[in-house]
């Protein structure tokens, strides 16, 4: 053997180790999620409010690629994700993710007559193989435009979450898999869209 065989050969064997090590794409798999979520709305003009909540949501990393922010809602948080050694990104449709917002603000504040542009969304986090857990967080920026009695205002919300999460077990996949098809929003995306309106009212009425 030449010391170029064996170089070659060595190099081969650490990438191997290297990936087995990371734990290459080993986030793929459904998980339950818990963490907090902050709500700031500033609105020109009036001020600004902040609220904090807990949400529960499950997290779907797909073999193809895929994500759903909740296993019994594919009308939420779709997006898709990617993993590098122990971190991974999830990536989303920021149209997708207005007209969710919309509708939900709609649902609960219809008289606000709400408009949401410019959306900025971020999914991170990172997996440890060894607890078998993953944990993360959640950003989200958007400008919102609506008519309160008559008057057009502009305003801003921040959305900034943090999460842990610990993988489905084959027993609970198979038991969540059997569950009836749900239209109603995921925790996190009603969670941040109650709140949403919670603080722009709260903004409203403090700032009149």
């Amino acid at each position: 053997m030449t010391l170029k065989h064996f170089v070659a050969g060595l190099m081969g064997l650490l990438l191997i180790v290297s990936f087995a090590d990371q734990g290459w794409s080993a986030v793929q798999g459904e998980w339950t999620v818990a963490g907090t979520l902050s709500v700031a709305v500033s609105i020109k003009g009036l001020g600004v409010e902040k609220e904090v909540t807990e949400f529960q949501e499950e997290f779907t990393f797909q073999e193809d690629g895929d994500f759903e922010g909740d296993i019994e809602d594919v009308m939420d948080l779709i997006g898709t994700w990617r993993q590098t050694g122990k971190k991974f990104t999830v990536q989303f449709n920021p149209q997708d993710v207005e007209a969710y917002l919309e509708e939900g603000l709609s649902y609960l504040a219809p008289e606000l007559d709400v408009n949401v542009e410019e959306v900025k969304i971020s999914l991170t986090g990172t997996e440890n193989t060894k607890t078998d857990m993953i944990k993360g967080k959640i950003s989200l920026n958007a400008n919102l435009g609506f008519t309160y009695y008559g008057v057009d205002l502009k305003g801003k919300v921040k959305a900034a979450g943090a999460f842990t999460g610990t993988r489905l077990s084959g027993d609970e996949v198979e038991s969540v898999s059997e569950k009836p098809f749900s239209d109603e929003p995921s925790a996190f995306g009603e969670a941040m869209t109650e709140k949403i309106v919670e603080v722009l009212q709260k903004v409203l009425k403090t700032g009149h």
